[in-house]
């Protein structure tokens, strides 16, 4: 159930992230790659804690970055953050 609403979670971010077209291509690009760690990050890729808490870092960080100009976007973000640290990532 709570990887069903992780991928949901995903999918609706992607597409989001799809929408907003002021979003630079180089920022959809790092946000996409966060976004494929995570999913490799679920489907049980050996990672080390370290790696969880930079990646967890590194969504923060680009959900402050979208704050302003971005917010739908950025909630997303901590959205997907919270999740990921309720399941102990």
């Amino acid at each position: 159930m709570v990887e069903e609403k992780l991928h949901a979670q995903l999918e609706d971010l992607h597409a989001e992230l799809q929408r907003t077209a002021k979003v630079e291509r180089g920022e959809k690009d790092i946000v996409g790659h966060l976004l494929t760690e995570v999913v490799d990050l679920m489907s049980g890729e050996e990672v080390v804690e370290e790696q969880h808490r930079d990646l967890l870092e590194r969504l923060e960080s680009k959900a402050l970055e979208f704050d302003f100009d971005h917010p739908r976007l950025a909630a997303m973000l901590r959205r997907l953050v919270n999740m990921l640290a309720g399941l102990g990532v």
